[in-house]
């Protein structure tokens, strides 16, 4: 019991200490490595917030300077709307008197077209009736036009304003415009005309080419819904599409934040300034400028990258100085412990540490250890001690217990040899007279017989002690293992011509003993036939495994009690199903085949196949010494 709790605790200790190591080192190195990293991410934090703190302060700079910028850059078309604005007011004070159902076409066209050649930016100037037909325009028009269904003629009904439209394909011209309507009242207040300008969307585009922006600046020009109507860079590609950033600006445009962050047309990520650009009460076209988000934050992401990588450097040389101080003063005098607790879970209990003679905290530890292994080792030896002498007892009891046994079996098999001889050479002596020549033949051969049984147990007994002192002398030499097995069996073969024998072998040869290797096949081949109905076939096999050469023996009789499998090589171990009458024997055969076996550096074994019978194996590793 002793003994089995000491090998659970030094297999505890070894498991303890193989995954002591990684953590000792590992965690103090770490631990050392982690204290400079606590230095750092002060700095660390302190770098990132200065970093946003200015950000935020850039953030705001930016979105100023981006209202500032588009507000500045829509100054043209600001001007240009409000022209418009009093050319049709003018327009309208000129159509308030004329009659226009009687109005010579002509003649108000020309008038319309003198306007159109003196601002080259209007694509179209025209008078319409209430009902949407156009009556007058300074573009030639074939037929009857009605323009009642456009944007620009239902706000200017509804409102009863100045309204501008939005972006289409011109019906007059084809070409793509934005109108702005004005209408006209009679002195009775009632709607008479209705006038309407078209702006050419190139000379949009031309105004945006003029305005000063900074680099990779984007200017759009949208309309209510979100349309393209001009772009600076210019992108022909790109006018009369949906402008997301101009959406999500339009929903918001009654926020007080005019700013927003997204990504332009060409996708690059800016920071979007929105205005309208007239101030007057209509609103129909609004123009977004877009700073690029890097330039924004170019001069503060050059700081922080400056300052971080300044950082890392000095954390990475205070690394290197942790690794390496940290290794000559704390983690060599770890890993010496580590070595003195592997050393002592291996049962080395002189392992001591080499560094106990400072005052620091390893030090203490260190001795601490010291105390701790001489303990170990005083109490390993008194256990040693404890245990020799159990084992010293142990085996003189086993001696006692093994010398009384064989004497009891030695004296019991030698009783009835000697028993029957005193009583032949008793009969003989006291009556040898009266006897015949027959009959003293007789009482001369019983005891010669019986001699020689007392002979064979003697030899048989002192083959066993020999061999397990390890003085069996072996005369070693080549055997073929075919024609040697074809020997024994027809030596058997020949005393028992009923009997069935079936031989299997590879072509084999080893080195043994021939005539002990002989000694066990005959005796296992015996067994065989003593124990075996007389129609059973007795198999014998030779074979080649990894380790060497396997001679087997195998017959299909009853068997043996699987509990016997162990005892059966035992001296004068006999089966249970072993009738002692019919079946002489001492029980000595498989105990000799075993010391043979074991002399010659082998192995024997039995083992019950599934279908029945008695297989014994015997294996020859390697070629034994003489």
């Amino acid at each position: 019991m002793n003994d089995v709790s000491d090998e659970i605790s030094e297999e505890r200790s070894a498991e303890s200490t193989a995954s002591f190591k990684p953590r000792l080192t590992g965690s103090l190195r770490v631990r050392l490595l982690l204290l400079v990293a606590l230095a750092v991410v002060p700095i660390v934090g302190l770098i990132l917030y200065s970093a946003w703190d200015r950000s935020l302060e850039a953030e705001d700079q930016a979105r100023d300077d981006a209202i500032d910028l588009t507000r500045l850059a829509v100054l043209q078309q600001d001007q240009t709307i409000d022209g418009s604005r009093q050319l049709l007011v003018i327009l309208a004070g000129l159509t308030r008197t004329a009659n226009l159902e009687t109005i010579e076409r002509a003649a108000c066209d020309g008038v319309l077209v003198g306007f159109l050649q003196e601002f080259e930016f209007y694509e179209e100037i025209g008078v319409t009736l209430p009902n949407g037909d156009v009556v007058c325009s300074a573009v030639p028009i074939d037929g009857a036009l009605n323009l009642q269904d456009e944007a620009w003629f239902q706000r200017t009904t509804a409102s009863g304003g100045f309204s501008v439209g939005d972006y289409q394909v011109s019906r007059i011209t084809g070409e793509p415009t934005v109108n702005v309507g004005y209408p006209v009242f009679d002195g009775l207040g009632e709607l008479k005309a209705v006038l309407f300008l078209s702006f050419r969307l190139d000379w949009l585009q031309s105004t945006l080419e003029s305005a000063s922006l900074p680099e990779h600046a984007d200017f759009v020009l949208f309309d209510r819904n979100g349309v393209i109507l001009a772009r600076q860079p210019a992108s022909e590609a790109n006018i009369g599409q949906a402008f997301d950033i101009g959406v999500s600006l339009l929903n918001r445009a009654d926020s007080t934040d005019n700013v927003l962050q997204g990504q332009g047309t060409d996708g690059v990520e800016r920071l979007y300034g929105f205005t309208a650009v007239s101030q007057l009460d209509e609103r129909g076209l609004f123009a977004a400028v877009g700073v690029p988000s890097s330039t924004a934050f170019a001069d503060i992401n050059a700081d922080l990258r400056r300052n971080l990588i300044g950082l890392g450097i000095v954390a990475a040389l205070a690394f290197v100085a942790a690794w390496l101080i940290g290794d000559l003063l704390v983690l060599r005098q770890a890993r010496d412990l580590v070595d003195v607790s592997r050393r002592l879970a291996a049962g080395d209990f002189t392992a001591r540490s080499t560094f106990t003679g400072g005052q620091g905290e390893l030090d203490v530890l260190g001795r601490a250890f010291d105390d701790m292994a001489t303990s170990l080792e005083r109490r390993e030896t008194e256990r040693e001690e404890v245990k020799a002498s159990e084992l010293r007892a142990a085996a003189a009891e086993e001696r006692d217990r093994f010398k009384t046994f064989l004497l009891s079996t030695v004296s019991h098999e030698l009783r009835t040899p000697i028993s029957v001889i005193k009583g032949f050479a008793s009969t003989l002596q006291d009556y040898g007279d009266r006897l015949t020549d027959e009959e003293k033949s007789e009482y001369w051969g019983s005891i010669m017989s019986y001699a020689d049984r007392l002979d064979s147990l003697v030899s048989d007994l002192l083959l066993i002690s020999n061999a397990e002192a390890g003085r069996l002398p072996l005369s070693l030499g080549p055997i073929d293992v075919p024609s040697f097995i074809d020997d024994v069996v027809r030596s058997h073969q020949h005393v028992n011509p009923n009997r069935q024998f079936k031989v299997n072998g590879d072509a084999l040869s080893l080195t043994a003993d021939r005539s002990r290797l002989r000694q066990v096949l005959d005796n296992l081949i015996g067994n065989s036939l003593k124990y075996t109905p007389r129609e059973s076939i007795i198999e014998v096999t030779a074979c080649r495994q990894e380790a060497g050469v396997t001679l087997c023996v195998r017959d299909h009789g009853q068997g043996v009690p699987h509990e016997t499998l162990e005892t059966m090589f035992e001296p004068f171990s006999r089966g249970p199903n072993t009738d002692q009458q019919a079946v002489q024997g001492y029980g000595l055969g498989l105990a000799i085949c075993r010391a043979i076996m074991q002399a010659h550096g082998g192995s024997i074994e039995a083992s019950l196949p599934e279908d029945g019978g008695l297989l014994v194996t015997m294996s020859l590793s390697a070629p034994p010494q003489s």
